[in-house]
């Protein structure tokens, strides 16, 4: 239900913060369907309903373009490629591409250094080697 989404607390978004905003709504967002039993068709319905600002406008055209029904029956995945899309500039991404090429340890700070390793491994999947390809 949607009692029950709300219950667990989804996370604002406004649009802002580029991809790491982004990328933690979508992981916040994706915790609080599965903690609610959100079903499948509730989901962009329910996550939208989170939006303020510039995003719930962009959000109101889409739904304009598309229509109600068709909008709120999108699957989860094409409605986080839309976002992405949307609130990601490709400049950024690159600049993020860069950042993990160039990603190195200073010091011996070692958890700090994994941390943005992780982090940064969330932005730019499609640079990092899946665990199971990885020759051992």
């Amino acid at each position: 239900t949607y009692k029950g989404f709300m219950t667990c607390g989804p996370r604002d978004f406004d649009g802002t913060g580029g991809v790491v905003a982004l990328t933690r709504w979508i992981e916040k967002m994706e915790s609080v369907i599965d903690n609610s039993g959100c079903l499948a068709n509730q989901r962009v319905k329910y996550a939208m309903s989170s939006f303020i600002g510039k995003d719930l406008t962009w959000w109101n055209t889409q739904v304009q373009a598309r229509g109600q029904d068709a909008a709120n029956a999108m699957a989860w995945d094409d409605f986080k490629a839309l976002l992405t899309t949307e609130f990601c500039p490709r400049n950024k991404i690159e600049k993020l591409e860069g950042e993990f090429w160039n990603h190195s340890m200073v010091g011996a700070d070692h958890a700090r250094y994994t941390d943005r390793f992780h982090e940064l491994a969330k932005f730019v999947p499609h640079l990092v080697t899946h665990e199971e390809k990885r020759v051992t």
